[in-house]
């Protein structure tokens, strides 16, 4: 605006200039004998434009130079004014818009405050306690009551899997202790247990009375120990008494025996240790267990199937066994590309899943010509044909995935690429869904998770 007032005054002054140089003209009378004498006078030798002619024309012209220039500002002052009108207008527009989001910020907090009122998972400083101890081993810490929160409520846990009734257990890496949470519609138990050892790869057992872990994980050459812990009895910690044993799995027999498979080292199948490492099947029942059954050479830390007819291994190298063919006939699936995470289904299908480190048939079947290791989800039947793939929630890769005791889903821990797992999510195959389950709020990782679905 003081622009345009600058230009205003101007033009005014220009025009009171050329107003003033007007009284120096000539006077009106020798005007009136030019203007009689058609403003030219005429000599023998030549044409001669009179002085006073000059005068009377330049004054027009700068009056009508002025007049132009008048215009031409009050051009610029109609153009800055209409633009100072789009310019109010945007302001208010921009006003309006900050208005709208904070309005939109405000219904957000509250119908975030609702969502947790009506979460599954009671008020994290409310969550039922069990009784303390568990036992004389177990030590029950108030920190982890705070530490989570469920996502998933019970409508959708009972639209999702058929009952709202689950259980989780997963490792606390910040305290190495084993966590197990109980959902049942809108109650949660849950236990932090500390055994002054670390938990890895914990369980539930087919009928969720009890949880196997062992004391080492998946790319660790290191033996380990494996445990079962007795929810039913006090929470009795019962050792398998063997030189090396991990990664336990669950399985029921056709005669109806419940029995753990467990492998004799977890280390990459590329170590010359994993030559003289085998695969076991241990009986427990009666809170025992039984005498080990040894039922491949090789750690297959991937799964045995159904039937015991082949295994798989899938660290790093991802290979498949039959229990017809010797000991060291072993197919390598995926080209021999780095995989982690194998896991084989608990059902009948021959259906394993695994995370990826980019391989060349995970290009091919994403169609993607690069991706973020364990970006997606792979599925692969015993022809070693790709047949699936699940990609993550956006901006989170998948950790620690495995198969729940019901068919067509797994639990898997996901980051966002600072390696901190902080949401637990199920993943259903069928409908290529990823669901967030469990997170944590006070930066907690959560490793090895495992779902146990009420049937």
């Amino acid at each position: 605006m003081r622009l345009i007032l600058k230009l205003t005054w101007v033009a005014l002054f220009f025009v009171c200039a050329c107003s003033d140089s007007t009284t120096s003209s000539p006077p009106p009378a020798e005007i009136a004998v030019i203007d009689a004498q058609d403003s030219v006078v005429v000599s023998d030798d030549t044409t001669e434009i009179s002085k006073e002619t000059i005068a009377v024309d330049s004054l027009g012209r700068v009056v009508d130079s002025t007049k132009k220039m008048l215009d031409s500002l009050m051009g610029m002052v109609e153009s800055a004014g209409k633009k100072l009108d789009s310019l109010e207008g945007v302001v208010g527009s921009q006003k309006s818009a900050i208005d709208s989001l904070e309005k939109f910020a405000a219904s957000i907090e509250t119908e975030t405050d609702s969502a947790t009122n009506d979460e599954p998972v009671v008020e994290v400083d409310t969550v039922q306690k069990a009784e303390e101890p568990f036992d004389e081993n177990a030590e029950y810490e108030d920190s982890d009551a705070r530490a989570y929160r469920m996502v998933m409520k019970a409508p959708a846990l009972q639209n999702l899997l058929g009952t709202s009734h689950v259980k989780l257990a997963f490792r606390n890496e910040t305290t190495s202790n084993l966590i197990l949470m109980d959902v049942d519609k809108d109650s949660v138990q849950l236990k932090s247990m500390s055994f002054g050892i670390e938990v890895y790869h914990p369980q539930y057992s087919p009928d969720g009375s009890k949880v196997a872990f062992s004391t080492t994980f998946e790319g660790s050459s290191q033996e380990a120990e494996l445990y079962v812990v007795d929810l039913n009895a006090d929470s009795t910690l019962i050792k398998l008494n063997v030189e090396s044993a991990t990664i336990p799995r669950w399985k029921v027999l056709d005669n109806g025996d419940t029995v753990i498979v467990y492998v004799s080292y977890s280390g990459t199948n590329a170590n010359e240790k994993w030559l003289s490492s085998s695969t076991w099947l241990v009986p427990f029942m009666g809170g025992k267990f039984g005498q080990p059954k040894k039922l491949f050479n090789r750690a297959f830390n991937g799964g045995i199937s159904y039937d015991n007819s082949f295994a798989v291994t899938g660290s790093s190298r991802l290979m498949l066994h039959f229990a017809n063919k010797p000991d060291t006939e072993n197919t390598v699936l995926y080209d021999g590309a780095q995989v982690c995470n194998v896991s084989l289904a608990r059902d009948s299908s021959g259906i394993f899943a695994f995370l990826d480190a980019t391989g060349r048939q995970g290009k091919e079947f994403t169609k993607k010509k690069t991706y973020d290791w364990h970006e997606y989800l792979f599925f692969m039947d015993t022809s070693g044909v790709v047949t699936d793939a699940i990609k993550c929630l956006f901006g989170y890769v998948f950790a620690d995935t495995e198969w729940l005791n019901k068919s067509g889903f797994l639990v898997g821990a996901i980051t966002a690429g600072d390696y901190s797992r902080s949401f637990l999510v199920l993943v259903d195959v069928a409908n290529h869904s990823v669901l967030p389950l469990l997170r944590s709020i006070k930066s907690v990782d959560l490793w090895h998770p495992d779902v146990w679905v009420e049937q």
